[in-house]
């Protein structure tokens, strides 16, 4: 009995824009989803499953669709999720299709840190999230005594086999953890994982330098700004190339030496 699969990724609010490979033509056997809010959107091969925003919030509509995979593709053997920063490289399809069954979820290891703890700390640190919604969680997760340096996922990519009713548990937990407490998905994960005993692999290397796809860091945050020139846009843009890599840097900096930053609201609410 062929196994169905699916690739997709959610893009709510414009927030990012699609990215397909054309260099080979799609594969068979694998079908390509984009949930989005844009009814307009234009795809080549990615079927676009249009609903409305919900939450108030472009962003938590996002999540999800991504965290719930089951009630979107309840046909589905095995789902494939990647952040709309992420191309997926059609030439590795097989490759990718080979983790099928090496377990029920797998994933990339952060690229910095390795513990859900650290992780809330750093999102109160750059007031990703607001300090007392981290602290509430971080107080939960030390009652059940979730142990520090569990590992910890960059969860712009990941695999679950829907067929084992333990993952549709997961998802389910995953965002209940996401509606009591903060929205940064990856601080909830490894605590799920950790609580109901999941079958979990961490993939060899980083997200960011994946040989299955492209990365984009930049998202599309000129979808609110008006550009009058194309020579507007593309001095726009270098600008964001060079902000995020500086950014990037000082971030690293701040880790390092464990610097608090002391901003009152999040960058991401």
């Amino acid at each position: 009995m062929n196994q169905k699969i699916a690739i997709y990724t959610c893009i709510f609010g414009g927030y990012d824009t699609l990215k397909e490979d054309h260099s080979v033509e799609p594969p068979k056997g694998i079908d390509f989803f984009i949930i989005t809010d844009n009814a307009d959107i234009e795809t080549s091969f990615y079927k676009p499953i249009v609903k409305p925003i919900l939450f108030n919030s472009a962003q938590k509509t996002a999540r999800y669709y991504k965290i719930m995979a089951h009630v979107v593709f309840k046909d589905y053997d095995h789902v494939f999720f990647h952040d709309g920063s992420i191309k997926i490289k059609l030439n590795m399809i097989s490759e990718l299709k080979a983790l099928l069954g090496s377990a029920d979820f797998i994933g990339y290891h952060h690229h910095i840190r390795k513990c859900a703890y650290a992780e809330a700390t750093n999102c109160k640190r750059y007031a990703f999230e607001y300090s007392d919604i981290i602290n509430r969680q971080i107080k939960k997760m030390k009652e059940i005594k979730f142990p520090k340096k569990t590992g910890l996922f960059e969860t712009g990519f990941i695999y679950r086999n829907l067929s084992n009713p333990q993952i549709i548990d997961l998802n389910k937990t995953w965002w209940h953890e996401i509606n009591e407490f903060s929205t940064r998905d990856q601080i909830s994960l490894p605590y799920v994982l950790y609580r109901l005993g999941v079958d979990y692999k961490y993939l060899a290397g980083k997200l960011r330098m994946s040989p299955f796809f492209e990365f984009n860091q930049a998202h599309n945050v000129t979808r609110n700004i008006k550009i009058a020139t194309t020579h507007q846009l593309l001095v726009y843009k270098l600008s964001l190339i060079y902000y995020f890599t500086i950014r990037n840097y000082v971030l690293k900096i701040h880790e390092k030496f464990n610097l608090v930053f002391f901003g009152k609201k999040p960058f991401n609410p």
